[in-house]
């Protein structure tokens, strides 16, 4: 075997310019051998042997260096606020989807649900069908798609489309970015083997016949049958349509040990939208996700094709020249432990970090009381980083979180009904803590 078949036998699938903005060396603990990895090279870390073929991995190479110029002197490099071309944003979210198609977790898990792939026709595309293809080609083949198509059209006109493909661009593309930034709570974010974590609702919003499960969708029917006038009908119908696909109130992805990468639900719009709020008239009364609102705050925008009728902002046609204005957003440490909390349940079998004290207090809220057991038992990495002297303060943020965690509406899904009876009774566990045990 040649230096360059080796080369390309080792497949990262989080990839080393994620792991190495982590640190040169990172942890890594394996949920279900309990082994505790320190200071490992990223060379050996999230990664398996001959996982990709040799041309898909030559592909997530040239997407990964035209990203790391984006992510290097922008998103990671700004304090305050970075300002984008719509170039680079169609970067960063393919880059994105193909971060959480590329895992072993993911592999295939996309593929072959028919009853979602009859929902082509409303995207305007027709999927490419070849005989005989195993899920994990399907996958490979919509890597590909992704990779070589700079925009959603060139994916929708790409001979080898895929449903996939499609699907989870305009899912991605239809979102709002948000970056956040954990550097003022002295928590690090986690890395995660899953290359996506998202935040499913944890409440109701109970309108008969309306989704009663989806507090958004519920919401934006039942003001679309009431709206007053055909303006109101519009923006219902518009954050509607946008909002297809998109299940979760947001999606993130960890892009280094302090800054993070969301793609929120369009529905959080009609919070912040200054056009939308004046013209319906209202916010929601409803707030579907346990994440604080400055955490959710959109970024402003300067289109080219941009029009004003009648009081109402339209953009008539995308341009490249259009410009996109992101606010960093520094977290509160409870923003930050509902986040991780998310990602440590979401571990399929390997999770990363880079200094064990900015970890602790996420394993402590995650695992909450013992007589609730969480999807994943962290307590033999929790007690085995406390033997080696690591150790984690208690601080007034958790009974904030406890505050914000303490919901009055009924869970969601059968899957988020334990992590939310967990963050239920972690309120009362919190609440326990007297003032003179606070650091």
């Amino acid at each position: 075997m040649d230096e360059d078949d080796k080369m390309y036998e080792n497949n990262h699938y989080v990839p080393q310019l994620i792991l190495r903005r982590y640190g040169t060396k990172i942890n890594r603990y394996n949920i279900k051998t309990k082994e505790l990895f320190i200071n490992g090279s990223t060379k050996n870390a999230f990664c398996e042997k001959k996982l990709y073929p040799e041309d898909v991995e030559i592909l997530l190479g040239k997407l990964e260096s035209e990203f790391t110029n984006v992510l290097d002197n922008k998103v990671l490099k700004a304090k305050d606020k970075i300002v984008l071309s719509r170039s680079e944003l169609n970067l960063i979210k393919r880059f994105l989807v193909v971060l959480q198609m590329r895992t072993p977790s993911s592999l295939g898990k996309w593929a072959g649900k028919k009853e979602n792939k009859e929902l082509s026709k409303s995207l305007g595309f027709k999927e490419t069908v070849i005989a005989n293809e195993t899920i994990d080609e399907y996958n490979l083949r919509t890597i590909r798609v992704l990779v070589e198509s700079k925009n959603l059209k060139e994916v929708f006109d790409h001979p080898l489309v895929t449903y996939d493909a499609c699907k989870w661009i305009t899912l991605y593309n239809n979102c709002y970015m948000v970056i956040w930034d954990s550097s003022d709570t002295q928590e690090d974010f986690i890395i995660t083997d899953v290359g996506m974590t998202c935040e499913h609702e944890p409440a109701k919003f109970l309108v008969p016949g309306y989704f009663e499960e989806l507090v958004k969708e519920g919401y934006l029917l039942s003001h679309l049958e009431e709206a007053k006038n055909e303006i109101e009908k519009l923006m219902y119908s518009e954050i509607l349509n946008r909002s297809r696909f998109v299940y979760a109130n947001f999606y993130m992805f960890s892009i280094s040990n302090t800054r993070m990468i969301g793609l929120v639900n369009p529905f959080f719009r009609l919070y912040y939208d200054k056009n939308i709020v004046s013209n319906l008239g209202r916010v929601p009364d409803v707030w579907p996700t346990n994440i604080s609102k400055e955490a959710l705050e959109p970024n402003d925008a300067k289109y080219v094709n941009h029009y004003n009728i009648k009081g109402v902002d339209f953009v008539t046609e995308y341009h490249d020249k259009d410009e996109y204005i992101y606010k960093i957003k520094n977290l509160s440490l409870d923003d930050v432990l509902n986040i991780n909390c998310l990602v440590l349940d979401r571990v399929q079998e390997i999770m990363g970090f880079v200094n064990s004290n900015n970890i602790l207090r996420s394993l402590r809220v995650y695992m909450g009381v013992d007589e609730i057991n969480p999807r994943v038992d962290y307590r033999p990495l929790k007690e085995e980083l406390e033997k080696m002297g690591y150790t984690f303060s208690k601080r007034k943020y958790f009974s904030d979180l406890s505050k914000r965690l303490d919901m009055g509406y009924a869970t969601f899904t059968i899957e988020d009904r334990k992590y939310i009876n967990y963050m239920l009774n972690l309120s009362k566990e919190l609440k326990k803590y007297k003032k003179n045990d606070i650091n």
